[in-house]
């Protein structure tokens, strides 16, 4: 142990200084000193907010993976959808072939299908919530690749993926709903690469391309605060009406030592002046105040998505005891996993 911590710490040291420069922009960084001045003008105190009674529907889902030594995975995917003492799922659980390569994106891919679709049978169910709060991104979503995929019948899947999030966002249209997407981590660079444009020559745009947002919000931002709401318009390959879609993205620190939230959001409001480039927005005030008054501290981001994080997650006793021992008695195979599998098993 001591030896492998030596070298851990020789590592450190030697590139500490890369390290923090890619975390943290610096006062004598040129980035820094050509975007702070803007970030100032784009960076905003919360809202006052009476949260008042709110109906607020959360999303969220969990996944189990396990492989057979027939080479096939074992793959179970929920997703509820909790608003107030009800909660809509939907289930998946498959026994196929994936290419190792593609296994996690797929997995990814899955499990935001899932929560489209717990979401819509929530909507098909009850009157109209006033927030639908979904955990990750919706950019990311509506940018995945429309490709073929290398999993046993899922190869056409991203059609269905599509057109069920695109049903999805047009019903929240159609209700008046706002659709929210919450994101803990994120590799977004749409903040930075507007302020960029706005600060830099097009020459120099390319320069500064390993800086995500997070870097920029965390390095300038001095008190609890937002960023500007930027629109991007993107279009959904499957959509019904093929019509652009406008995205309201931005940035929230509700506490200065956490690390920033990336918000996405669907509104109506925001889809009847759409530009080819990305603008900044207006968005409802009262929007904002609800995702401050949502954080509770760095364990709870946010408090409806928590919670139904904590329902929704396979716990390892669960899948044990009842999802694998079902599998063996209803298969009638013991020793089905492979051997890689069944010691880690053990193990835990």
């Amino acid at each position: 142990m001591e030896d492998t911590y030596g070298q851990f710490l020789e590592y450190l040291e030697k590139n500490s200084s890369i390290i923090r420069s890619s975390m943290i922009l610096d006062e004598r960084n040129d980035l820094r000193k050509r975007l702070e001045p803007m970030y100032g003008e784009m960076y905003h105190d919360p809202p006052p907010y009476d949260p008042g009674p709110l109906k607020v529907a959360a999303t969220d889902s969990s996944e189990f993976i396990r492989e057979l030594y027939n080479g096939k995975k074992i793959i179970l995917i929920r997703s509820f959808t909790k608003m107030g003492n009800r909660i809509w799922n939907h289930f998946i659980s498959e026994v196929i072939d994936v290419d190792r390569d593609v296994l996690r994106n797929f997995t990814i891919l899955l499990m935001e299908h899932s929560e489209h679709v717990s979401t819509l049978k929530m909507l098909e169910d009850v009157d109209r919530p006033d927030y639908i709060l979904l955990d990750g991104s919706l950019i990311g979503r509506m940018r995945h690749r429309n490709q073929r995929i290398g999993a046993e019948n899922y190869e056409n899947f991203m059609k269905e993926y599509f057109s069920t999030l695109a049903r999805l966002v047009e019903t929240c249209l159609e209700k008046n709903i706002p659709l929210i997407f919450v994101a803990k981590s994120s590799e977004s660079r749409i903040l930075k690469d507007f302020m960029i444009a706005r600060s830099f020559s097009g020459s120099e745009v390319n320069r500064f391309r390993s800086v995500t947002d997070h870097v920029v919000v965390r390095s300038f931002s001095k008190k609890p605060g937002y960023t500007s709401p930027i629109c991007i318009t993107l279009r959904n390959p499957e959509s019904s009406s093929g019509k652009s879609l406008g995205i309201a993205t931005f940035h929230i620190m509700p506490y200065i030592m956490d690390v920033p939230m990336k918000i996405d959001v669907v509104s109506c409001e925001i889809q009847n002046d759409l530009h080819n480039e990305p603008e900044t927005v207006h968005i409802d005030q009262n929007l904002i105040g609800f995702l401050f008054w949502g954080y509770t501290g760095l364990r709870v981001h946010n408090i409806w998505l928590a919670e139904v994080d904590k329902l929704v997650k396979f716990n390892n006793k669960e899948i044990e005891e009842l999802y694998m021992k079902t599998f063996e008695r209803e298969i009638g195979i013991e020793f089905y996993e492979t051997r890689g599998e069944r010691r880690a098993r053990i193990r835990i």
